[in-house]
């Protein structure tokens, strides 16, 4: 037998059964507590040139986005340590000691592949970058996310009530 079907009997016709003693209890854990939700940076309110820094960007076929001069403005050399989120449909890319991404030696961000997708971002399509000093955050908005939101704008001021 392959081990699949009833067990073997003894010879005098008896059923295997384990012994209880010998099997220890279910260990009952407590479940863990859910992790805490991250909490986004905010973009200054403020409406002054300086407040946000835009430019836009070109994603390349592996994914990489680089405009050298919005990081460098940001003071993030390569080795600057990062970490990405997803915040409203564009990507978060925000400063961080520990985090898990780095900028490149060449002064690009490698972005994950995941992330790009659920933020709708291709390989080889153009971004807009918003990057806020104050907050050392960097906001990567998907070409098609901005176009929506200037159709919108439009729309509003417009009065068109379908858009």
């Amino acid at each position: 037998m392959t081990g699949t079907g009833p067990r073997a009997t003894p010879a005098d016709g008896a059923l295997e059964r384990p012994i209880g003693a010998l099997i220890p209890s279910a260990i009952r854990r407590p479940r863990p507590l859910p992790a805490p939700l991250p909490t986004l940076p905010r973009l200054p309110t403020s409406t002054a040139a300086h407040a946000l820094i835009l430019a836009m960007a070109r994603v390349d076929p592996s994914g990489r986005l680089s405009n050298r001069d919005v990081l460098q403005t940001l003071g993030w050399r390569p080795g600057h340590r990062v970490e990405m989120a997803l915040a409203d449909g564009a990507l978060e890319i925000a400063g961080a000691a520990s985090g898990p991404h780095a900028i490149r030696s060449r002064g690009e961000l490698a972005v994950p592949v995941a992330l790009r997708q659920m933020c709708g971002i291709a390989p080889e399509s153009t971004v807009m970058l918003a990057a806020s000093l104050a907050e050392d955050v960097l906001l990567v908005y998907p070409i098609a996310l901005v176009a929506q939101l200037l159709i919108e704008f439009h729309a509003h001021f417009r009065g068109d009530s379908d858009g």
